[in-house]
């Protein structure tokens, strides 16, 4: 037999009212809380493909097809934007970039094979960077030919 009882928040939303608001923010600041000082593991950590069946259905069942993000153009981010991202981020401790991980990161880009477009397209960046930041500039042969080619191109 059915229970005749109605619950309490029933029909009720976070625009309409302050109690169901409230709780859903203490409730997802308490699990932020605890995923970060680790009280809570996600259950598949440390799990893969080949040691849990579950995870190998799933993985299964998304081969062949594309992410959710193909085909989306994303709104692309103003530099207002980016320094507030960076602000939140350091300001809850998710930004910390030892200098560890700047060197590793610069290592993993060695010995990749670039192609002489992508080349002077990192070059071209690099001058635009170093051009809207008023740094010095020291340039070598191909940078000079690069901005000449620039110029004539702005013109």
């Amino acid at each position: 037999m059915k229970s005749k009882r109605i619950p309490w928040n029933k029909g009720l939303n976070k625009e309409i009212d302050i109690r169901v608001k409230n709780g859903g923010n203490k409730s997802s600041i308490t699990k932020k809380e605890n995923f970060k000082s680790k009280q809570t593991i996600p259950w598949n950590r440390g799990l893969t493909k080949e040691t849990d069946e579950r995870i190998a259905k799933y993985s299964k069942k998304l081969k062949g097809k594309p992410s959710h993000f193909k085909g989306k153009i994303l709104p692309k981010r103003t530099e207002e934007h980016s320094k507030r991202i960076v602000e939140s981020r350091r300001k809850n401790g998710t930004y910390i970039v030892s200098d560890e991980a700047r060197l590793n990161n610069s290592i993993a880009q060695f010995g990749k094979k670039r192609s002489t477009e992508t080349k002077t397209k990192q070059r071209i960046s690099a001058l635009n960077r170093i051009l809207r930041n008023n740094q010095m500039l020291s340039i070598g042969k191909n940078e000079k030919q690069l901005l000449d080619e620039q110029e004539i191109k702005e013109l």
